[in-house]
């Protein structure tokens, strides 16, 4: 017996279906969104500065999670395999459910929580630089860029609007390829300005990779990945 499966929609076709609305969505001024577990999360603010974090399993239905902590200054978030971590005033929490939050104080300041892997989590430092932390968020270290003797290209590491969405890959599932996508800081440079910046590793325990720099060709500049004001990425 031979079974013959169909995709019923044209083809290169991606089609979304829009969710029920919710008022406390509605009302975010700046949101953030993370995958981890299964579930979605958002974080926002609202007008009064009030900050809410809610998780859904379908995108449709919302429930507000409990706060890891009072203080949510410079919060930032991201989905680490299966748990959703926080980064807030100097403390990285963790959690599996959105209600149980484990506290972890990371070895150095850091700046954005930015992603990570099964293996790793990345940051942005205080300096700018990416930061890796290989047990779960406590140590943290710069990890190794590229050099090239001709371009800095450390200029060009993201500094907003952060998002690290991390693939095995095909044929060694030991090994991960990791991108990272986000907004370059404003210094005047127009030109490098008009897209995001888009940096890659790949993570093999058995042969340590550096992050490199995608550089944009002036023949491929048609189709580059613009910058967005909070522009956020996943894997699909």
């Amino acid at each position: 017996t031979v079974n013959i499966v169909c995709h019923m929609e044209f083809a290169d076709s991606f089609s979304w279906s829009r969710m029920p609305g919710d008022a406390r969505i509605a009302a975010f001024t700046k949101m953030r969104a993370a995958q981890a577990g299964g579930l979605v999360y958002l974080m926002g603010t609202d007008d009064n500065g009030v900050m809410t974090l809610l998780r859904s399993a379908d995108g449709s239905a919302w429930t507000a999670c409990a706060m890891p902590a009072t203080d949510m200054t410079g919060a930032t978030m991201a989905g680490v395999g299966g748990e959703l971590k926080v980064y807030a005033a100097g403390t990285l929490y963790s959690t599996e459910d959105g209600e149980t939050w484990t506290a972890t104080t990371p070895s150095v300041p850091l700046k954005t929580l930015a992603g990570g892997c099964e293996s790793e989590m990345y940051a942005i430092g205080t300096d700018g630089k990416i930061m890796v932390s290989g047990d779960g968020g406590t140590t943290w270290e710069q990890d190794a860029m590229e050099s090239d003797s001709y371009v800095d290209n450390t200029g060009y590491l993201p500094a907003t609007d952060i998002s690290v969405i991390a693939t095995a890959t095909r044929t060694n599932s030991d090994v991960t390829n990791v991108t990272m996508v986000g907004n370059k800081a404003y210094t005047g440079e127009e030109d490098t300005f008009a897209s995001a910046v888009v940096w890659n590793k790949i993570v093999d325990k058995d042969a340590p990779q550096v992050w490199t720099y995608t550089n944009i060709a002036w023949d491929n500049y048609a189709y580059r990945l613009p910058r967005m004001e909070g522009m956020a990425a996943v894997g699909y």
